[in-house]
């Protein structure tokens, strides 16, 4: 879940009792919690106003952050899978 802006984010850290990393610069922190991430981002009406000739970096390093969730996503399912099927190979080859 992509949190625009800092009002955003401290209403999910109010009502979900939790505490969220926020932005430095264009360098993004994504927490997970409950088994859904939340990336705190600048809200896009700031960069337009404040940081308009740095818009397209901002673009790009919330995307990067965006895909640095999937990939921890993937990474995850990827390991619960192995350990699943390793898991199933070693019973089998109990019972050898």
């Amino acid at each position: 879940m992509i949190l625009l802006g800092e009002k955003v984010c401290s209403a999910v850290e109010k009502k979900l009792d939790i505490k969220l990393k926020r932005w430095r610069g264009f360098e993004y922190f994504a927490t997970e919690y409950n088994g859904i991430w939340y990336l705190p981002v600048q809200h896009p009406s700031y960069i337009y106003v404040y940081k308009r000739k740095e818009a397209e970096k901002y673009v790009e390093k919330v995307a990067e952050a965006i895909g640095r969730i999937f990939v921890d996503d993937v990474c995850t399912i990827f390991n619960a899978v192995m350990n699943t099927t390793s898991e199933k190979v070693v019973k089998k080859n109990k019972k050898i």
